[in-house]
């Protein structure tokens, strides 16, 4: 009965017809007593909406252009790339950062990859990758890649950054039918 506002509005309606002396009749629960019932049913109600809102809407990955958090390659602030990069990946990975710790094929200026079509498979979020470098099963992908990128984000510009106000813009969740 109380999983739509239009039944909890049609319920208290009917109910305020209880709560009225009717002669023969004893009043109904006292006014504190309504109160609390009627939080507990909007409470409940504010519960069983934000679980159909999950399951309704998905967050799904997407890269922002004009970002480039990831490219901010420093191996210091990733101590475990040898755990996920084959040797060849490790030696190509290591070979990519410059002296500031940033991607020598990284254009600060325009905040764009010069080999972006051609980049390396570490550089890239797609399942099979994710999948051979980190175990991250396909459905996962869209969660673990939006925390990576929301961390990287952060430690690279800040919690309160243009770029993570637009990354967080875009990979808002969408309905899904």
């Amino acid at each position: 009965l109380l999983t739509h506002p239009i039944n909890i509005t049609f319920f208290i309606r009917r109910r305020r017809s209880f709560f009225k002396k009717k002669p023969g009749r004893p009043a109904g629960p006292a006014p504190p007593q309504l109160f609390e019932f009627l939080c507990d049913c909007l409470s409940n109600h504010t519960v069983i909406l934000k679980e159909q809102k999950k399951i309704k809407t998905m967050a799904t990955w997407q890269c922002i252009s004009g970002c480039g958090a990831c490219c901010n390659l420093d191996p210091s602030d990733r101590p475990d790339l040898a755990d996920y990069l084959t040797p060849a990946e490790l030696q190509q990975y290591l070979s990519m950062v410059g002296p500031d710790g940033w991607c020598i094929n990284f254009d600060r200026l325009k905040r764009q990859c010069a080999v972006y079509d051609q980049r390396p498979r570490f550089c890239r979020v797609e399942s099979e990758t994710f999948y051979d470098m980190f175990g991250v099963e396909p459905e996962e992908l869209d969660e673990f890649a939006i925390a990576c990128c929301e961390e990287n984000i952060e430690s690279i510009y800040g919690d309160r950054s243009l770029e993570l106000l637009r990354f967080e813009q875009t990979i808002r969740t969408t309905e899904i039918s």
